[in-house]
């Protein structure tokens, strides 16, 4: 979410640490709700609290360290875009990096329930 936010803020350029703390943040959240609805469906409302005040800590963070990021009256169209580019690019890798841990989940649980099936399949 780091990365899509900088992304809708374009009029102004945040620092890179503070995109690398929001988009930090969103993927723990993501990584408590997969775990919740996986594991713990009793944790669903803690993440779900968890995200919220946590974004409302992580958007304070972010202000009181890097004080609202650079005004885009100061810089060049050039570097918005190259901005823009990098963040796209991100996107795409991060977009990416979630499906293989995606996949990977699924390769892993899938292989467990099938241990567990064949054991029980011969006794």
């Amino acid at each position: 979410m780091g990365v899509i936010q900088d992304i809708t803020s374009a009029t102004r350029l945040r620092p890179w640490p503070a995109v690398v703390v929001q988009a930090i943040f969103g993927g723990l959240a993501a990584i408590g709700y997969a775990y919740a609805s996986m594991r713990r469906l009793w944790l669903l409302p803690l993440v779900f609290l968890f995200q919220i005040g946590g974004a409302i800590e992580v958007s304070r963070l972010v202000q009181s360290f890097w004080a609202g990021g650079v005004r885009a009256a100061v810089v060049s169209l050039e570097a918005i875009e190259a901005r823009m580019m990098a963040d796209g690019i991100a996107v795409i890798l991060l977009i990416a990096l979630g499906y293989t841990f995606f996949i990977v989940t699924i390769v892993r649980e899938g292989g467990g329930f099938a241990r567990l099936k064949a054991g029980g399949a011969g006794g």
